[in-house]
């Protein structure tokens, strides 16, 4: 071997002793991380909190009538030292195997743990209604967040439901910037309606999106209302996942329930809002609304140009309104639905190349409340490809019809001019060539000889 060679393994293996020595550091890290022991009242009773709830979660879900109990007293004995710091406050901090620590300091922690036979269903996971075990991914957790919970062997919806429900967690996980506050509010939300059986997340979202962000809130839902949210589920599956949350919550059915007001637009899509200090927002638009004679305040816009070129005008709402806003009074489930008609199609003219202009006749639409280029429905408009000097038109593309309902049709045209009936949004794009050697003379009208033309 080479002095060159021998260099080049010496230098490879420094390399590689640096990176283990880095990987050393930082598993180290991780495990000094792991095993630092609590430190606080709040460290020790949110750990013994959590496992408690672990376990009460557990005997909650068994399906055994017999085996069904509720945890009363958790007994726990330990070692640990204690002291005061320089706040007043006591620090607790559990004991190690091996730890130097004084005798004099240690101390003994004892709880217990007894089971008792619940008296009702209340926060029983009954298999049969509620799933659990439902993998923790469907919640829609980012990779770097989802390590920190399986580092902490949480896996499932269940356990993630329950850890996240305790505010130190939340304000750790916050504080870390692992999640904002808002990310892990709907976290929660979607773990808590996840369990559901038979529920899937599209579903959970639409809930959320209406205000349903609990088994409280769904509790006090009714089926016919969450057929305005969720209208292609089944009303009896509707019915059970109702029935599943006033159980697991005990809110009885003949609390007072909600209802679900619903905001519609013909055709629907159109934007609209629930209050005015709301922005305006694609429909449907559905809201779970405590019950109250309370009105609330619908708006939406007069006029709305939809990215495919269509104008709509408001004609009134179903309410009996003819202005942008109406109020509502929802005492039961309700649907308000502004109703629009066209009022006119978007003209668009452009030309792909130099050398020439596209216009138009008349040269705007003339409709009030929308931009220049839109027609009313039936305007005859001329389109005139005008090609500058040494050019001439090579095609005239013109394209109707871009919306929904509507029968797309393309033409290319040679002829400089022709007229078109807007009945649904126009594109009309022209393209020119240049005219070189002798068809200058021969002008643009005549035919070009083979190979004359350069595009």
């Amino acid at each position: 071997m080479t002095a060159e060679e021998l260099q080049a393994v010496i230098d490879r293996l420094t390399r590689e002793i640096g990176d283990l020595q880095q990987r050393n550091l930082t598993l180290q890290a991780r495990l000094d991380q792991l095993l630092a022991p609590a430190k606080s009242p709040d460290d020790v009773a949110s750990a013994l909190q959590r496992t408690v709830d672990r376990l009460q979660t557990e005997l909650a879900s068994l399906s055994n009538p017999i085996s069904n109990f509720a945890v009363k007293d958790f007994r726990l004995e330990t070692a640990l030292t204690v002291s005061i710091t320089e706040l007043g406050t006591i620090e607790y901090r559990l004991l190690q195997p091996g730890s130097n620590v004084d005798p004099n300091s240690i101390s003994k922690l004892t709880l217990s743990l007894v089971p008792i036979e619940k008296q009702g269903p209340g926060g029983t996971l009954s298999s049969l209604l509620f799933q659990p075990g439902r993998e923790l991914a469907l919640v829609g957790l980012g990779d770097e967040l989802r390590e920190v919970f399986e580092r902490n062997h949480i896996f499932t919806i269940g356990d993630f439901r329950s850890t996240v429900m305790r505010a130190q967690v939340r304000a750790t996980l916050i504080a870390s910037e692992k999640a904002t506050q808002q990310e892990l509010a709907l976290f929660q939300a979607r773990a808590e309606l996840l369990l559901l059986a038979g529920i899937d997340r599209i579903s959970v979202d639409l809930l959320i999106t209406a205000g349903v962000d609990s088994l409280q809130a769904l509790a006090r839902s009714t089926p016919e209302g969450l057929m305005l949210i969720l209208p292609k589920i089944d009303k009896a599956q509707l019915a059970q996942w109702i029935a599943a949350a006033q159980a697991f919550t005990g809110i009885a059915p003949a609390e007072p329930a909600t209802s679900v007001l619903k905001i519609d637009t013909r055709p629907a899509g159109l934007l609209a809002r629930l209050e005015t200090d709301e922005t305006f927002s694609p429909t449907p638009i559905q809201r779970q609304l405590a019950s109250s004679t309370r009105p609330f305040s619908l708006g939406t816009l007069r006029h709305q140009l939809t990215e495919s070129g269509t104008g709509y005008a408001l004609d009134a709402w179903s309410t009996g309104s003819g202005s942008a806003a109406t109020t509502v009074v929802p005492s039961s489930n309700s649907n308000a639905t502004a109703g629009f008609r066209v009022a006119c199609h978007s003209v668009t003219a452009s030309t792909l190349s130099p050398g020439g202009r596209l216009e138009l006749s008349p040269p705007v639409g003339g409709v009030e409340g929308f931009p220049a280029s839109c027609y009313a429905p039936g305007t005859n408009v001329r389109l005139s490809a005008l090609p500058d000097e040494g050019y001439r038109l090579d095609s005239l593309v013109i394209t109707t019809g871009m919306t929904a309902g509507t029968t797309r049709t393309t033409r290319t045209l040679t002829e400089p001019e022709t007229e078109i009936v807007v009945d649904a949004p126009v594109l009309a794009r022209a393209t020119f060539v240049e005219l070189i050697g002798d068809d200058r003379t021969r002008g643009a009208a005549e035919p070009p000889l083979p190979g004359s033309l350069r595009r």
